[in-house]
């Protein structure tokens, strides 16, 4: 799956790396995240494909990296830390060279819309219009391929229940917008399709669609509701003999990577999780499968009597990637006793001796421990590769036609075997496969 790292632009001195280890970009335009947005782009077209570059852009970077390394020191003597400090320009410097020049080719733009939303504020149709006429004019042919969110109107106010007149202005509103701007930009606008909305809105949104549409399971939902939701709909999507492509809006759960098959996703997990002093390492999980066993017993009149239980086997491993508690910044102790604070199980200091020595080894593989326990940022850049190893390791594949097979007015839609049929897919479903999936009422009401 491609991951498209989202969140906005910090361009700061790990700014270069993160953009030497990031292939695709998710970008916000929500109007206060335009200036850092255009600043990031400033600098990508200016150059900046190193760390080595991003200091020679203006020669006080490096004297900055320096006083940092004075503070740093400084709080490693009031905490009675040893270790020496790796420094800001070496260690950068260092992990940058082990990275090719470059910077994010695919970019997604968001319209800032669920951000404005949660905030009881909104985007305008004009405002969206313009953002992305700036971002691609500025551009200019920089990037491979740039796709365009639609700026979808969210029902209802934050914490309550739309009710269906909301849902169906909402809905009404979304595709005005969408017509609108595909108008402008072209097939590069990107429809939504929302848990809950059901098949008929899908059918909708593929018809809408240009080979590509985003889906959106709710945020407030368990992630098992989610990925469920998310697999669901492509397997509509192979009923409908489509070769359409999915994106997952904030959908790289583990699970949901696994599972869901989606094209792409995107994620400020890597980033929102290295401020709470996370890193999330891939590792391997062993899968526990429950096997049944039969069991007899002899009871007192001599009857055999069969009883069946499970015991769980081991069978094999399959990749994660697990967060572990690093930070070492200075809310981690208290001012009065100088005794840590450590309520986060799991922290790193409730690991036994051989686990801490492999967190910290693979932490290592990109930068060093120590600036990662004390820099947000260098755990960010840990977050982000390790994201971006595990998203690869799931490969999406091309649809190859219809999983499922029903019946309608008690005939078969298809009486021939679907597994390894040999189907002609196209970017929308022809009639034969529209009257299958719409006959399917309980295979999709979870939609």
């Amino acid at each position: 799956m491609h991951v498209y790292m989202s969140g906005t632009p910090k361009n700061d001195r790990f700014q270069a790396i993160e953009n030497q280890l990031c292939s695709h970009r998710l970008l916000s335009m929500y109007r206060d995240y335009q200036r850092e947005v255009f600043a990031w782009l400033r600098d990508v077209k200016e150059g900046a494909h190193t760390f080595a570059e991003y200091c020679a852009q203006d020669t006080r970077r490096i004297a900055d990296c320096e006083d940092d390394d004075h503070k740093a020191q400084r709080l490693l003597r009031e905490r009675g830390i040893t270790e020496p400090w790796p420094g800001y320009f070496a260690s950068l410097s260092a992990a940058s060279d082990r990275l090719p020049p470059g910077y994010p080719k695919s970019i997604m733009l968001d319209s800032g819309a669920f951000t404005a939303w949660n905030k009881g504020a909104m985007v305008t149709l004009d405002e969206v219009r313009s953002a992305y006429t700036l971002f691609l004019t500025e551009a200019d042919g920089l990037f491979d391929e740039v796709w365009l969110v639609n700026l979808d109107v969210i029902p209802g106010e934050k914490g309550k229940k739309p009710s269906q007149a909301e849902l169906a202005q909402a809905t009404e509103q979304s595709d005005r917008n969408l017509a609108t701007l595909q108008s402008e930009f072209g097939d590069h606008i990107l429809p939504v399709f929302h848990q809950d909305e059901g098949k008929e809105r899908l059918l909708e949104i593929v018809d809408q669609a240009k080979g590509y549409l985003c889906l959106s399971p709710f945020n407030n939902k368990p992630e098992e509701d989610r990925w469920r939701w998310a697999a669901l709909a492509r397997s509509a999507l192979f009923d409908l003999e489509c070769n359409v492509r999915t994106h997952g809006l904030a959908t790289t759960g583990n699970d949901m990577v696994r599972n869901a098959t989606l094209y792409s996703g995107d994620s400020e997990a890597w980033t929102r999780h290295a401020r709470y002093g996370v890193v999330d390492l891939v590792e391997d999980q062993p899968i526990v499968a429950e096997c049944p066993t039969t069991h007899f017993t002899q009871k007192a009149g001599g009857n055999m009597v069969e009883i069946d239980r499970f015991s769980k086997v081991e069978e094999a491993s399959q990749p994660r990637y697990k967060g572990y508690h690093i930070g070492a910044e200075r809310n981690d102790r208290d001012e009065a006793t100088g005794a840590k604070i450590i309520d986060n199980a799991k922290h790193i200091d409730h690991l036994r001796a051989g686990q801490r020595d492999s967190v910290r080894m693979r932490v290592e593989q990109h930068l060093p421990f120590l600036l990662a326990q004390f820099d947000s940022r260098a755990r960010s850049i840990v977050n982000l590769a390790e994201l971006k190893k595990y998203c690869e390791m799931h490969e999406w594949q091309e649809p190859t036609g219809p999983t499922l097979t029903a019946t309608h007015n008690g005939k078969s839609l298809n009486p021939g075997p679907f597994y390894g049929k040999k189907v002609e897919l196209r970017p929308h479903p022809p009639a034969e496969a529209r009257q299958r999936f719409l006959a399917r009422d309980q295979v999709y009401e979870g939609l």
